[in-house]
C-alpha cells in the first residue's frame, strides 16, 4: 500500500512532467514569434502607420505575459523535477538501492562512540543513510544529534515525545510531507545559511546618511536627465555623465558592497525555496501539538519553546474535522493509500506533551516568516543579476542599485532578521521530523515506543525486526529483557549479531523520536554500550584483543557507577585461545551482571553456559539450523535454553575446505 502511494504520485508527477515541458516548448516558439511580429509592427507605426504601432503596442503586451507564462512553466518544471528526485528517493527504500545514496552520515561517526559503527548508525548501509531525508546542512547535523541521544531524560524526553505526535500526522498525511520534503530538494544539497546568520549579527544598526542620499539623489537625477533629454530639453551629454558618474561611485565602492552583499550572492534559489516551506509549513492545518507549536513561531514570531497547554486547549491535539479536511482534496485521495501501519502515540505509545523544542523563540511577535522573508528572496534573485555586466552597468549606472541594495539588505536584517534564525530552526526541526517518519511510511509494522519510569532496567518488545532488513523477509522475535545476563549460543550465520544489533538499533530510533519496528517496545532509561565491530589497529599497535579489552573495560568502568546499562557484546573475546576466552569471559560477566545491567552476549563457547554469578540472574538463549534435503537452512527464531547443535564442519565442507570423507 506504502509503495502504491509513490508509484501513483511517481506516475502523476512524470506525466504532468511532460505536459510542461511541453507547454513550455510551445510558449518559448509562441513567445519568439511575438517578439518580431512585435518589432515588426512598431517599425511600421515608426514609419507613420497608426494601426500597426497600436498592434506592436498590444503585441509587447502579449510578449510580456508570454514571458511570465514561461517562467511560471519553467518554475513548476523545477519543482516537479525536485518532486521526483523525492520519490524516486523513497522508492529506493522499498528495493534495497538506498544503500546507494549519497548522504551516509560517516561524517558523525566518532571513535567515542564505538556503538555508533556497531549498530550502524551512520556510514554506508546505516540508519542514517536509509532514513534521512535532511537537505540542509543544520537539518542533516540535527538528524545525526537525535540519533546520538542515548537515554532521554527532562527536556529531551519531552521533545521525544513531542516528535511522536508529530511524525504520526506526517505518516498520516503523505502529500503534505511529500510537498514539504519536495519544496527542501529545491535546496542546494548540504545548503548551509551560517554565512548569511553571520551577517545578519554583523548588520549596521544605522545606515550611512551618504549611501542613502546616494540612493535617493543619483537615481532621481539621472531620471530627469534622461527624461529632459527625450523632450530635448537639454543635450543627450548631460544624461551620459551622469549615468557615468553614478556607475563610477558605485564601482569604487564595489568592494564593499560585495562585501555587504556576499552572503546574498549563492542564497537566490534556497531564499525561494524557504519561503515556499514556510508558506506551504504557515497554512497546513496541523494537529499534533508539536507541528502546531513550530508552526506559530512562522506564524507570529511568538516563543514556541516549553509546554503549550493553550495549543491543547484550542484541540490542537485533536484533528478535528476542519482539519482533516484543510489538507484538500489531493490529501484525501492520497490518503486511500496512506501508510497505516504506525500506531498513533496513546494507543501504543506515550502521548504527546505538545513540548517544543528549545531553541526556536523569536525576539518578538511580528508578520510571518514567509512574509518577512519575500524581500530578501527578491532582492537575492536581483543581486545575482550582478554577474551580468549589462546589469550591473545599467542598474548601477542609472539607480545605484549597490548602493540600494545594500542599504535594502541591512535594513531588512534590523527589521526581520532576527526571525530568522527561529524561522531556520523550525525548518531544521521539520527535516528531522520527516527523516524520522520514514520507517513510518515505508514499512507496515511500526509502533512508537514506551519510556518506562523507574530504576530498574527493563526493556520489552513484541516482534521486533531489524529496520534495515525487507520488512517482508526480516524475522521477528520477542524480547523480555531485566537485569541479568543473557548467554547467546547459536551456530555460525544463524542470526546472534544481527539480534544484538536489531535491539541496539531500535533503542537507538526509540531515543530519537522515531517509530521502531516492532508490534509493542518499551524501554527503561539505560545508557548503552556495545563490544560488536572490533577492529585492530596498525597505527596504534593495537591487537583486535587488546581493542576488545578496552571495550570490556569501558563497559566494567560504566557498571561501577550504578548507571542502568544495556551491554551488547557479541563473541567476547574472540581474538584470544578458548582457554583464555572462557577464563576473561567468566570474569568479565562476573562485573557485568548485576541488578543495573541487562547484558547480552553471543558465544560459541558452550562453557558460558553454565555460568554462575553470585547475586546475579543469567539466562540462555539460542538460535539454531536446521537441515533440508541435505542443505543448511535458518529460521532465525530466538528460543530459550542453550544451542544443541554445531555447523562449523558443514560449512567448512560447503566450501571446500574439507573433504566430504572427513
Amino acid at each position: 500500500m506504502r509503495k502504491k502511494f509513490f508509484l501513483t504520485a511517481r506516475e502523476a508527477a512524470l506525466a504532468e512532467k511532460s505536459s510542461c515541458l511541453g507547454r513550455l516548448q510551445r510558449v518559448s516558439v509562441a513567445r519568439g514569434v511575438v517578439f518580431v511580429a512585435a518589432v515588426l509592427a512598431l517599425a511600421g507605426g515608426y514609419d507613420g502607420s497608426a494601426g500597426l504601432g497600436a498592434l506592436g503596442a498590444a503585441l509587447l503586451f502579449v510578449f510580456a505575459r508570454l514571458v511570465v507564462c514561461h517562467r511560471r512553466a519553467a518554475r513548476r518544471l523545477v519543482l516537479l523535477t525536485a518532486r521526483l528526485s523525492v520519490l524516486d528517493g523513497m522508492l529506493t527504500r522499498f528495493d534495497g538501492r538506498w544503500r546507494d545514496l549519497a548522504e551516509d552520515g560517516a561524517a558523525y561517526l566518532a571513535a567515542a562512540r564505538p556503538q555508533l559503527t556497531d549498530l550502524h548508525v551512520f556510514g554506508p548501509s546505516s540508519l542514517y543513510q536509509y532514513l534521512c531525508q535532511a537537505r540542509t546542512r543544520a537539518g542533516r547535523e540535527r538528524l545525526a544529534a537525535a540519533l546520538r541521544t542515548e537515554a532521554p531524560q527532562g527536556a529531551a524526553l519531552a521533545l521525544v515525545r513531542a516528535r511522536h505526535g508529530a511524525i504520526w500526522e506526517l505518516a498520516a498525511h503523505p502529500q503534505t510531507a511529500l510537498t514539504l520534503a519536495s519544496y527542501g530538494a529545491l535546496l542546494p544539497d548540504g545548503q548551509d545559511v551560517a554565512p548569511l546568520l553571520a551577517a545578519l549579527a554583523e548588520a549596521p544598526r544605522r545606515p550611512s546618511g551618504l549611501r542613502r542620499a546616494a540612493c535617493v539623489l543619483l537615481p532621481a537625477a539621472n531620471v530627469a536627465a534622461c527624461a529632459l533629454a527625450l523632450l530635448g530639453a537639454v543635450p543627450l551629454l548631460l544624461p551620459g555623465g551622469l549615468i557615468a558618474g553614478s556607475f563610477l561611485l558605485t564601482w569604487l565602492a564595489a568592494r564593499r558592497s560585495e562585501a555587504v552583499l556576499a552572503p546574498l550572492m549563492p542564497l537566490a534559489q534556497a531564499l525561494g525555496a524557504y519561503r515556499r516551506i514556510f508558506l506551504t509549513l504557515e497554512r497546513a492545518p496541523f494537529a499534533s501539538p508539536h507541528l502546531a507549536a513550530l508552526q506559530r513561531v512562522l506564524r507570529e514570531g511568538a516563543a514556541a519553546a516549553g509546554p503549550c497547554e493553550d495549543a491543547a486547549a484550542r484541540g490542537c491535539g485533536t484533528t478535528t474535522q476542519g482539519q482533516a479536511a484543510g489538507h484538500g482534496a489531493a490529501v484525501r485521495e492520497a490518503e486511500a493509500d496512506a501508510p497505516r501501519g504506525t500506531a498513533a502515540p496513546g494507543q501504543a505509545a506515550d502521548a504527546p506533551t505538545g513540548t517544543a523544542a528549545p531553541g526556536y523563540a523569536a525576539d518578538a511577535p511580528g508578520r510571518s516568516a514567509s512574509a518577512g522573508l519575500r524581500l530578501l528572496a527578491r532582492l537575492a534573485a536581483a543581486v545575482s543579476w550582478r554577474r551580468n555586466f549589462f546589469f550591473y552597468f545599467l542598474a548601477n549606472g542609472l539607480f545605484a542599485f549597490d548602493f540600494a541594495a545594500g542599504l535594502l539588505f541591512e535594513r531588512w536584517c534590523r527589521r526581520e532578521g532576527a526571525r530568522l534564525a527561529p524561522a531556520l530552526a523550525v525548518w531544521h526541526e521539520c527535516e528531522v521530523l520527516l527523516s524520522l517518519s520514514t520507517l513510518a511510511v515505508t514499512q507496515a509494522r511500526t509502533v512508537f515506543p514506551v519510556f518506562l519510569e523507574g530504576e530498574a532496567p527493563r526493556l520489552t518488545a513484541t516482534a521486533l525486526r531489524n529496520p534495515l532488513l525487507p520488512e517482508e523477509s526480516a524475522v521477528a522475535n520477542d524480547a523480555a529483557l531485566t537485569a541479568g545476563t543473557t548467554i547467546i549460543t547459536g551456530s555460525n550465520m544463524s542470526g546472534k549479531t544481527t539480534w544484538l544489533r536489531t535491539l541496539g538499533m531500535n533503542a537507538v530510533l526509540a531515543w530519537a523520536g522515531a517509530p521502531v519496528c516492532a508490534a509493542a517496545f518499551s524501554l527503561s532509561p539505560l545508557a548503552l554500550y556495545t563490544s560488536i565491530r572490533v577492529d585492530d589497529s596498525l597505527a596504534e599497535g593495537m591487537s583486535t584483543f587488546y581493542a576488545e579489552l578496552l571495550r570490556i573495560k569501558e563497559m566494567v568502568a560504566a557498571e561501577r557507577t550504578g548507571r542502568p546499562l544495556l551491554l551488547l557484546i557479541d563473541e567476547i573475546f574472540k581474538g584470544t585461545n578458548s582457554a583464555d576466552r572462557i577464563t576473561g569471559a567468566r570474569a568479565a560477566l562476573a562485573h557485568l551482571t548485576n541488578a543495573h545491567s541487562i547484558t547480552l552476549v553471543s558465544t560459541h563457547d558452550f562453557e558460558l553456559c553454565d555460568l554462575e554469578v553470585p547475586g546475579g540472574r543469567v539466562r540462555n538463549a539460542h538460535f539454531e539450523e536446521h537441515y533440508q534435503d541435505g542443505k543448511i537452512a535458518f529460521d532465525y527464531r530466538l528460543r530459550a535454553g542453550r544451542c544443541q547443535t554445531t555447523n562449523a564442519v558443514y560449512l567448512l565442507r560447503l566450501v571446500g575446505i574439507l573433504d566430504e570423507e572427513r
